[in-house]
């Protein structure tokens, strides 16, 4: 058993989930880009991009504001309030499929009294019906993933009952080809195109709730995440996670480790995927669009339930 001493500096080793936030180049380039860009305020999500967003294409952003530059205006344009990136956090933030939502939505509705709560129109109203090689191509990742990790939940080490976690949310997958381009174009001004064996180890962290905002100060700096969080708050209740096999909660900074026999039949999780969904987590956290309304969302549409999502127009 380690002693209380190490114990001690391993969690004051554990690595901040936001270390961008500290950097003091990021700190600089945001402020020359909102300044060049001539915004003073940017909604909670574009705000959030911003502070995860790769430094070089920051730097790029800013060049593209420089004097005299003919693109100022298109990148004021994108750092505007837009429906593309809301599109991107809100299908972001959507996990499970089609099927399994509106049966939520359904069971939802007949017990709650009052205004119905918000829908994700994006992921309802906008999927294809899975081709049957769709199909068999998922079925087969499912039971590759099952058989690799033993049936067992990597974090909990639990074996039943068991849900395959996806690294890229379901519904993305079954989104019209139209959709799908407005998903990932977005990105692209953010995030550089490269960011798209046997074992794996991965850092856990949980991450703070915050509130979205529509209307945020351009060069308002965000409060450190915290690196030593235990659990998190969901619909209003504390909620936690135990590991079964060392009887200890699951904390942040928890390293949880991949393994597989075959690298080549049952490969390991997609680190470019992972280090996508690491950074577009925390964007979503940060910007508070977790739980934000589609009336806060989307308020120009708000009045015109679903007409907004069934139009190609719209995109």
């Amino acid at each position: 058993m380690a002693s209380a001493d190490n114990s001690n500096r391993r969690k004051a080793a554990i690595p901040s989930p936001a270390g961008e936030l500290r950097e003091p180049k990021r700190h600089g380039l945001i402020a020359q880009l909102v300044c060049a860009a001539k915004l003073t305020k940017l909604d909670s999500i574009t705000w959030a991009c911003l502070w995860f967003a790769d430094l070089s294409n920051l730097e790029s952003l800013v060049s593209s504001c420089g004097l005299n530059s003919p693109h100022g205006f298109m990148v004021h344009r994108s750092l505007s309030k837009s429906e593309d990136k809301t599109q991107v956090i809100d299908a972001w933030a959507v996990s499970r499929p089609k099927e399994e939502l509106e049966k939520a939505y359904e069971d939802e509705e007949s017990d709650t009294e009052g205004p119905p709560i918000k829908k994700r129109r994006l992921t309802l109203n906008t999927e294809e019906s899975p081709s049957p090689e769709e199909e068999a191509a998922t079925h087969l990742a499912n039971r590759l993933c099952t058989e690799r990790d033993n049936a067992t939940c990597v974090v909990t080490g639990c074996r039943d009952p068991v849900e395959i976690a996806h690294i890229l949310p379901n519904g993305l997958g079954r989104m019209e080809s139209q959709v799908l381009q407005n998903f990932w174009f977005p990105l692209h001004r953010f995030w550089s195109q490269e960011r798209d064996r046997r074992s794996l180890e991965v850092q856990f962290y949980w991450l703070p709730v915050y509130n979205y905002r529509s209307r945020i100060p351009a060069t308002e700096v965000p409060s450190r995440m915290s690196r030593k969080l235990s659990g998190t708050t969901v619909d209003g209740k504390e909620t936690m996670l135990f590991n079964i096999a060392t009887d200890k909660k699951l904390c942040s900074g928890d390293i949880l480790t991949f393994k597989t026999n075959d690298p080549n039949s049952h490969p390991l999780p997609s680190m470019e995927l992972l280090d996508m969904q690491w950074v577009l987590d925390r964007v979503l956290a940060l910007s508070g669009a977790t739980y934000a309304t589609d009336e806060e969302l989307y308020p120009d549409f708000s009045s015109n339930e679903g007409s907004f999502w069934n139009s190609e127009e719209d995109f």
